[in-house]
């Protein structure tokens, strides 16, 4: 496999980079003769488009406008060999950019694991090693037993109980040790009366802390369309525990519920 990273000077042609640049914020000086000061707001942000990966870290800047750096001075971009790839539950973190020392080729075609097809023994030979985001044709697979010669073949997403998704009852007070001001935007996990299976997930949203019941999982194929099944620390600190977490924590437009 042979890829290479592009000159830094490319990413100017790159879309994203002028949408970036648009977020700068000038005030004018000149009537005081101090130098004009700029803001500027970047990222994060994962992108692939024409076989060109870009990621751009989370960065904000404000000085003189003659010094301000454009977004794509802190982006980090690599070329796929053949062509982009679909968003899975293995993207790299855009902030690996900051660092300079990003593995991008996961979001390429040639990065990602191909799930296992043809022979299987079970339901687990056929997942996808990294599950793709939304409802991705192909994405639910199973194994086919009945034959005498057993093959992963297309499923259904799973029926999920009837709270699955739904409040925790939990209260602002309850997640206060968990969420305090300065927490980062993290998925927990922690045990609720509440919900059937005793399981609660709660993370940092858009707008809000969301909580949503849940259950335990083996692979994605155990969640329905737009959740994964990922290892959330428990709120008590214990051994993590694989369960479904949504994949967009944005209650608007959604069934989540925020906390109070």
């Amino acid at each position: 496999m042979r890829a290479f990273r592009m000159t830094l000077f490319l990413l100017a042609l790159l879309p994203i980079a002028s949408a970036c640049d648009g977020e700068q914020d000038t005030t004018a000086t000149a009537d005081t003769g101090q130098p004009q000061m700029c803001s500027l707001d970047c990222g994060p942000e994962l992108s692939c488009r024409n076989g060109v990966v870009t990621a751009i870290p989370r960065v904000a800047w404000d000085g003189p406008c003659d010094r301000i750096p454009a977004c794509a001075d802190v982006a980090e971009t690599y070329v796929c060999e053949l062509g982009c790839g679909l968003a899975t539950s293995c993207d790299p973190d855009p902030n690996c950019a900051a660092g300079g020392h990003c593995d991008l080729s996961a979001r390429c075609a040639e990065g990602q694991p191909a799930r296992a097809l043809g022979a299987c023994a079970t339901d687990l030979d056929c997942a996808w090693t990294c599950a793709p985001y939304g409802d991705v044709p192909e994405r639910y697979m199973r194994c086919e037993t009945s034959l005498d010669s057993p093959v992963c073949v297309a499923s259904e997403p799973p029926v999920m109980l009837a709270d699955f998704g739904a409040s925790c009852a939990l209260l602002a007070d309850d997640l206060a040790d968990a969420y305090p001001d300065s927490a980062p935007e993290r998925a927990l996990l922690t045990e609720q009366d509440a919900c059937q299976r005793g399981l609660c997930v709660v993370g940092r949203g858009d707008s809000c802390t969301y909580q949503a019941c849940t259950v335990a999982c083996e692979t994605s194929l155990d969640c329905p369309v737009d959740w994964l099944c990922e290892a959330l620390e428990p709120v008590d600190g214990d051994e993590p525990i694989a369960v479904c977490n949504p994949i967009d924590p944005s209650p608007e437009g959604s069934d989540l519920t925020c906390t109070p």
